[in-house]
């Protein structure tokens, strides 16, 4: 196998068939330089560079850590290898790159398997000491990472982690549901106890806050304390296949800081991705279709207009919803336009 011609391969963005045995299998004597290129391409999927660059030869590994890449994969791999001893090097770098793949399994999130994974990493000093300095001097982490350290509950744990809590209560978006995501994990500590209260009334004060439940009344389920509902929307007019020719979404969520977006595209006669608008309760994302986008009490007559304009009518079915009985019926009515 010729290992710096596939490695320019992939550093040239073409395709490299089985391109873990290339990396499973570099020689000594490889081009480092060329090599820690493609170790850092890698990077950009942790859970690749996990599974393929175990065996790499300790001289790319020096050079990958001695490389200015961005991001907190780097951060935390410079942290967990010491590069001043050969003799542990190779083995810090294969615990360092196992720790990323146990951030990165497939487990459900409250699992047994992923609790198991996460408190390996909150027991091995090594590792939480890295993941402590990744997530106090990064940005941005995910979420796996503050999960070890809210496991562990120690003060210097703890330190880290309040620096991503500050922002997302500065912020108050999703960033405040996902770190409520921790709790499933987090050790039971004053520190924490409190601060997963904090963060459930902050998110409940956002929730009240919600335009999302200003349209109650436009709807005409009156003031409700909390407003949700997702619809699919099809046309009658069909494919070949028998399917809606467009369809589409709306959801309207309370919940949620992104609390309005709505989507439709027309489907292909081979079932591909064919034109198609979508926007956000902050901006038109794309309008391929031409229709613009609309504020979320205005949504029966953007649907209307819309329909015009693609000359087709809609049938529309709440998939989810907080609404029942007769108000789930009154919002069908306000999507076909119904007063």
């Amino acid at each position: 196998m010729n290992h710096a011609a596939e490695l320019r391969k992939y550093l040239d963005g073409d395709r490299v068939d089985d391109f873990g045995k290339v990396m499973r299998s570099l020689p000594p004597t490889i081009d480092v330089e060329l090599a820690a290129k493609a170790v850092v391409k890698l990077m950009e999927r942790p859970f690749h560079i996990g599974r393929m660059c175990k065996r790499i030869p300790g001289a790319v590994i020096r050079a990958v850590l001695a490389t200015e890449v961005p991001g907190p994969t780097h951060l935390f791999l410079r942290l967990a290898v010491p590069t001043d001893n050969s003799v542990k090097l190779p083995g810090r770098w294969q615990a360092a790159l196992q720790a990323l793949l146990d951030l990165d399994t497939e487990y459900a999130w409250g699992s047994k398997q992923k609790r198991a994974k996460f408190a390996g990493l909150a027991g091995d000093p090594v590792m939480l000491q890295a993941l402590q300095g990744t997530v106090a001097h990064s940005e941005s982490v995910s979420l796996a990472m503050l999960a070890v350290l809210a496991l562990d509950g120690s003060d210097p744990s703890y330190d880290a982690l309040i620096t991503h809590i500050d922002v997302a209560f500065k912020a108050g978006d999703r960033r405040l549901d996902m770190l409520r995501h921790l709790q499933k994990h987090a050790a039971r500590t004053p520190a924490l106890d409190a601060l997963f209260v904090e963060i459930d009334g902050a998110i409940q004060a956002r929730n009240d806050a919600s335009p999302a439940l200003a349209l109650g009344p436009v709807i005409g389920v009156g003031e409700v304390s909390s407003l949700w509902f997702s619809v699919t929307v099809g046309s009658l007019r069909r494919t070949v296949h028998n399917v809606p020719w467009i369809q589409g979404s709306v959801t309207i969520d309370s919940r949620s800081p992104s609390w309005f977006h709505a989507s439709l595209s027309t489907v292909e006669p081979d079932f591909s991705a064919g034109k198609s608008t979508w926007f956000t309760v902050a901006k038109l994302e794309r309008d391929q279709l031409g229709i613009g986008r609309c504020d979320g009490a205005e949504l029966p007559r953007w649907l209307a207009n819309a329909a015009a304009h693609l000359d087709v009518e809609w049938t529309f079915t709440i998939t989810q919803s907080s609404l029942r009985g007769a108000k789930r019926e009154r919002a069908l009515a306000w999507l076909r336009g119904e007063t």
